[in-house]
């Protein structure tokens, strides 16, 4: 039987804002200890979108690139910051 991956699709998107907003915010810690603390912080927040088959992966591409899912990503990495830099662990 061949193996396919499972994926949860939300993690490169989450990454992918993640290092936007980090990016654009000057008093914001760019260490990975940072970065990846925001990441985990903002994926415990949200639901997962796993896929496993051709077709899951196809529809759950298309449901994150919908307007709303970015936005709703983008608020939880917004408050993953804000957390983050009140108490950094680096």
């Amino acid at each position: 039987m061949p193996m396919r991956n499972v994926k949860n699709y939300l993690e490169d998107l989450v990454k992918e804002i993640a290092r936007e907003e980090i990016e654009k915010d000057p008093e914001m810690c760019k260490c990975e200890t940072c970065f990846l603390d925001v990441v985990a912080y903002s994926l415990n927040r949200l639901e997962p979108m796993y896929a496993a088959t051709d077709m899951g992966h196809a529809v759950t591409g298309v449901k994150l690139s919908l307007p709303q899912m970015r936005a709703k990503v983008l608020a939880v990495v917004l408050e993953a910051i804000k957390k983050v830099k009140e108490n950094p662990r680096h």
